[in-house]
């Protein structure tokens, strides 16, 4: 989300509030006046940027408890409705504009059914009152259970799902989400062995084999393995993985291209190593992430647990556990502090702080296989931390609430213009 100054009056910021109370009240009777008014707000502030991050992570909460809540909020932000509201209120910031509409809306208000709730009766405004008849306006059917039908999107596009292709030494390839709990197969003295409910695969070798393996996941995908050492590996969209079957005794190298959490056992005796196209990571046990997509300009390593070196042939430095590193592609290197919350991938969610459109874009063509494309030039940079387990349009109505941005979803392509 952009964050930005309001540009409405005190008493428009408080309408507004009231508009999306109104809202809340009519369209969830369920809520107490206090429940209501609370989530209202956390909208409100949403909508005019403003919104704390305590509010944000309240409002993000209350967004996953309940498909009908996302259903709402997504009515709430549509851009349309929006810079309706939003328009009007500016039209009327002044303080003899909203009384003059206040006189003339009582009188109005005389004549309407009996059966209507009247809220707030000693404190209702004109933004109130006509955000609430903008509402029904726009959005009078009840709610549904099927996603929203809007004309710029043709053809939704839903997350990823576990998948991953693994590639034997002989070329021989296994679609691992096909393989069924407790099934496993052997090929020259290695078993492979999968438990569904955690997806995890584990190789085991019964002789020191010099083959390797390698596990490839493709857009829309994400998987789980354990490495012979007992080490784990959680692989993101659009990365594969390469190792050997046993690990010989003196240290322990995998490749990696695009991005992957490790969870490292200890041994001081043999090393573990991630080799990636920019230079190798290395540790002897540690929790970490690497993101080395090759079409990213900047390779990351962050450490959570334990020290971890890096080197190629121009650079080496070694740090430790809660710091991530960035290097840019002439090898200039950044570093800054971050906890296990950072890492919102693995939560299932997206983070983005103050990040241009190219670089969502890039997730959004690996987590939802999409195609992107792009209509005009979008200078505009985004705050968001949402869940990926949503329909890519969910996530493009959220970033269109505070920006100019505009989209389509037509057969896995986006096209995004101002």
């Amino acid at each position: 989300m952009i964050f930005r100054e309001s540009s409405l009056s005190p008493n428009l910021e408080t309408g507004l509030h009231q508009y999306y109370l109104a809202i809340m009240k009519e369209y969830f009777t369920k809520y107490t006046d206090a429940e209501a008014s609370r989530i209202a707000g956390f909208v409100a502030g949403y909508i005019r940027g403003d919104i704390s991050s305590a509010d944000h992570s309240a409002l993000d909460k209350w967004l996953s408890t309940a498909k009908e809540n996302i259903r709402l909020f997504e009515k709430l932000t549509d851009n349309r409705n929006r810079e309706a509201s939003m328009q009007w209120m500016r039209e009327v910031n002044s303080d003899f504009r909203l009384r003059e509409l206040q006189d003339k809306l009582k009188l109005e208000q005389a004549h309407r059914r009996k059966k209507r709730l009247t809220l707030f009766k000693n404190a209702m405004s004109a933004c109130f009152v006509i955000g609430v008849g903008m509402f029904f306006y726009f959005y009078a059917a009840p709610p549904s259970n099927e996603p929203p039908t809007l004309p710029f999107i043709k053809n939704d596009i839903v997350p990823g799902i576990e998948q991953a292709v693994l590639t034997l030494n002989n070329g021989r390839k296994i679609e691992l989400d096909s393989i069924r709990t407790g099934k496993y197969t052997k090929e020259k003295g290695i078993r492979f062995f999968l438990e569904t409910d955690n997806w995890k695969f584990r190789s085991h070798a019964v002789a020191a084999l010099t083959a390797q393996h390698i596990i490839t996941v493709p857009p829309r995908g994400k998987y789980q393995l354990e490495l012979s050492d007992g080490s784990k590996v959680w692989l993101n969209a659009d990365s594969e993985i390469r190792f050997p079957p046993i690990f010989p005794p003196d240290k322990r190298v995998v490749e990696l291209s695009g991005e992957a959490y490790f969870e490292i056992g200890t041994n001081s005796n043999s090393p573990f190593l991630i080799r990636t196209a920019r230079g190798t990571v290395e540790t002897k046990g540690a929790t970490i992430n690497v993101n080395a997509y090759p079409n990213d300009p900047l390779l990351y390593i962050t450490s959570f647990v334990g020290s971890v070196s890096f080197a190629n042939s121009r650079i080496k430095f070694q740090f430790g556990q809660n710091h991530e590193v960035s290097i840019l592609e002439n090898d200039t290197v950044k570093s800054r502090r971050v906890q296990l919350a950072n890492l919102a991938w693995m939560h299932d969610e997206f983070l983005f702080e103050n990040d241009s459109l190219e670089v969502i874009a890039r997730e959004l063509e690996r987590w939802y296989g999409a195609k992107i494309i792009y209509a005009d030039r979008i200078n505009d940079r985004f705050t968001i931390r949402t869940s990926r387990n949503q329909r890519v349009s969910q996530l493009l109505i959220s970033l269109q609430a505070t920006s100019k941005l505009q989209f389509e979803i037509d057969n896995n392509t986006i096209t995004f213009r101002n």
